[in-house]
């Protein structure tokens, strides 16, 4: 068995791991350190994670609190997660010739309270995923709460890689969730089944889950099909080119829809990259049969007089935009996006996005973003969702700027 500590120049991917006292010291240092633990020389733990923190100011609020009506009030608000998702996380591998076994757990937390930054905190500590994997020659099969593939590649398709705050394309994954009371329970589905493979430039993802968890013991009394969710994600990249594609299906958990689509989302993306400018654009269409559920923790305090929650929606999403890395530690993104609901003329939004990444080392980003969003009279969260708790003014123009940091290990 050993354990050792040695400094590295050149990035580990996401298995990096210091503690606090070691963190600080690397950061004042600009270096970054590898804990490696090897029981033996089969066997590696590696621990990973990031913590962001941002502060965001918005002239005109939608909200906050979840109410959505058209105010005139600016809002102001200190973010735990504004770019990336508060997140730690323990991988394990048993490393043979021919096969790998490994598990991948990983929660996330609120930094302003350290509490579960999760919608679905039943899950416990380890609520953003909780897998086991076995990777061959013929590809990765991975069981239990793992990232869906088809947001994956709408993830990669997206300009500004679908950060936390002042972007539509994460917003509406999140929220479209039909008959679920907890948003991104899409992103990250449980009691799932999962295959991954990579074909030169081309990757590959599957992805099915039999039921829902969330039904409690009428998870099969609703239909063989309550609750299921099916997912098939595609990209190509060659450096040059790039091509995404997602598809995902899933079924109510509960009633008389428990059988039928109550979640669809489908997505296509391009890029091309020449030297340090890259453009991508894309399209997304997410529809919602049997619209939002009441009782959903996104809309806990929606105003019913704006419109039922239960109106089937189809939201769909125009975007395209350009990233300029003009160093090797910075890169500034223009990304404009197009939203509306085919099924509801107002509930409409236009936003143009400015933003800055700057690595100061490995381990440690700052950013800062400004966001225009031109929200139409019926605009909501699907449309306008500027980030937790907050939308764009409906039937007006708001202005979002946040900035914050974010520490990778």
């Amino acid at each position: 068995m050993s354990f050792t500590l040695r400094s590295i120049a050149s990035s580990v991917g996401g298995k990096r791991f210091a503690l606090s006292a070691i963190a600080v010291a690397s950061l004042m240092a600009s270096a970054h350190a590898e804990i490696t633990f090897k029981p033996n020389d089969e066997i590696t733990l590696n621990l990973y994670g990031s913590i962001d923190f941002s502060v965001a100011y918005q002239d005109k609020s939608g909200g906050p609190g979840n109410a959505y009506a058209p105010t005139s009030t600016a809002w102001a608000g200190v973010n735990g997660g504004g770019e990336y998702t508060n997140k730690f996380g323990i991988k394990g591998e048993y490393v043979k010739p021919a096969y790998t076994v490994g598990f991948d757990v990983a929660g996330t937390v609120a930094t302003n309270s350290g509490t579960s930054g999760n919608s679905q905190p039943a899950l416990g500590l380890f609520n953003e995923r909780f897998n086991v994997y076995l990777k061959t020659s013929v590809g990765t099969f991975t069981v239990g709460e793992q990232l869906d593939p088809a947001w994956l590649a709408t993830l990669k398709g997206d300009n500004r890689g679908a950060p936390q705050s002042l972007d539509p394309i994460a917003g509406v994954w999140s929220v479209a969730q039909g008959t679920q009371s907890a948003p991104q329970t899409d992103m990250k589905p449980t009691n799932s089944l999962g295959y991954s493979n990579k074909f030169g430039n081309t990757s590959v993802g599957l992805l099915y889950k039999p039921y829902s968890n969330q039904s409690g013991g009428n998870n099969l009394q609703n239909g063989d099909s309550a609750g299921s969710q099916a997912s098939l994600g595609i990209t190509y990249d060659d450096g040059t080119y790039m091509a995404t594609a997602g598809y995902l299906v899933h079924h109510g958990i509960g009633g008389t829809q428990s059988t039928d689509v109550d979640v669809q989302n489908q997505s296509f993306a391009l890029g091309y990259t020449q030297g340090s400018v890259s453009v991508k654009g894309g399209y997304l269409v997410s529809n919602s049969p049997v619209g939002i559920v009441t009782g959903s923790t996104i809309f806990s305090g929606w105003n019913t007089s704006r419109g039922p929650l239960n109106r089937p929606s189809q939201i769909t999403v125009a975007h395209i935009g350009t990233t300029w890395k003009n160093s090797d530690q910075n890169k500034i993104t223009l990304t404009y996006y197009d939203l509306k609901d085919t099924l509801n003329d107002a509930n409409t939004a236009q936003w143009l996005v400015l933003g800055d990444n700057y690595r100061i080392d490995k381990n440690l980003m700052v950013y800062g973003n400004l966001g225009v969003v031109k929200a139409g009279a019926g605009a909501n969260p699907l449309t306008a969702g500027t980030g937790p708790n907050n939308v764009g003014k409906p039937d007006d123009t708001s202005t979002q700027v946040n900035v914050g940091f974010t520490f990778f290990f």
